[in-house]
């Protein structure tokens, strides 16, 4: 059974606390959880608080999975290498393991063999969904039906 979530601002389409400034804003949420992840901001984009669903629920791991990827390239956790297929392979870098929970498991899937990411999103998107959003509820961004 899927569990329904609701929008907790007052306004509709309240903001990620932490969306536009994530370094500078302190809060107990930030301080508890650390800041927030590209994965969590896109699934409050996504996510419908008249309905409690999410868009794109059917392909929505493999959105989340690659946001965890683009978090880790961008912290330069993972690099990429391209083979002579033009498979694009990605791989942890050598002690640079995040702390984030969500972000581990990704850098812990391709730590110590390059994997396509064609088989990197499906193999740890389908958890990301469950974990995201009872961060987003941590945080306060929204509530358990």
């Amino acid at each position: 059974m899927t569990k329904q979530y609701e929008n907790s601002g007052e306004a509709e389409g309240k903001r990620h606390p932490d969306a536009l400034n994530p370094e500078g804003v302190e809060s107990a949420a930030v301080e508890a959880i650390g800041n927030p992840t590209l994965a969590e901001d896109l699934l409050l984009l996504l996510f419908q608080p008249g309905s409690g669903t999410i868009a794109g629920e059917n392909t929505l791991f493999y959105v989340l999975a690659g946001a965890v990827l683009a978090d880790l390239a961008r912290d330069a956790r993972v690099a990429t290498t391209t083979t002579r297929l033009g498979i694009v392979n990605v791989e942890a870098v050598e002690g640079r393991g995040p702390l984030d929970e969500i972000l581990r498991g990704g850098w812990d899937y391709v730590y110590g063999k390059p994997r396509a990411v064609q088989t990197v999103l499906p193999a740890i998107g389908p958890t990301l969904r469950e974990r995201l959003l009872e961060r987003l509820v941590e945080r306060g961004c929204c509530t358990d039906r």
